[in-house]
């Protein structure tokens, strides 16, 4: 009904691909509610909205930091296999939030380590993974989430070569950190 009364997108979003965060006897996990409605419940709505409305017209969010990037971006290539405009969000501790209140750091180790290199990859690699499908970020249509993605795609374009000159910056090896929890 919300399609027939003119919804052009939807966006509900999987938070994180790592099975271990779906799972609530695990201390880290992204909440009962999300885990209850079910990763493949996620999954088959994505795969109804982009049938219906085409690709480009679902979006699904991950919280970055919690997981490592290959699970990352193992989510962000299955999302835009199926024609899903994946973003990411960084995490922050909210205050009052369960994880805050037990004194849970839900943060991947790579993350801990190096934020700035952590986000660097994930970013420039979701640009260049959505450019590669040729799907813009969803912000490119009416809003605008992370000033960092927004950053981050709009200079990946600009600069085609940026994935070696980042590496190079930081003396990096993909294998060596993507690998990385």
């Amino acid at each position: 009904q919300l399609i027939k009364s003119g919804l052009t997108d939807l966006s509900f979003n999987l938070e994180a691909w790592d099975e271990r965060l779906w799972d609530l006897n695990n201390l880290i996990n992204i909440g009962a509610f999300k885990i209850k409605q079910g990763k493949q419940d996620h999954i088959e709505g994505y795969k109804m909205v982009t049938k219906i409305l085409g690709p480009g017209s679902a979006k699904s969010n991950f919280v970055g930091g919690i997981e490592n990037l290959e699970d990352f971006f193992e989510g962000v290539d299955f999302l835009l296999d199926l024609g899903v405009i994946p973003s990411m969000t960084i995490y922050y501790p909210t205050p009052g939030s369960e994880w805050v209140t037990k004194g849970i750091d839900p943060r991947a180790d790579y993350f801990k380590r190096n934020p700035l290199d952590y986000l660097l990859e994930a970013n420039i690699g979701l640009a260049e993974r959505m450019q590669s499908k040729n799907l813009k970020p969803h912000w490119s249509r009416k809003n605008r989430i992370s000033g960092l993605e927004v950053d981050s795609y709009s200079y990946i374009l600009r600069n085609p070569n940026i994935t070696s000159r980042v590496e190079d910056r930081y003396n990096l090896s993909k294998n060596e950190n993507t690998k990385s929890s």
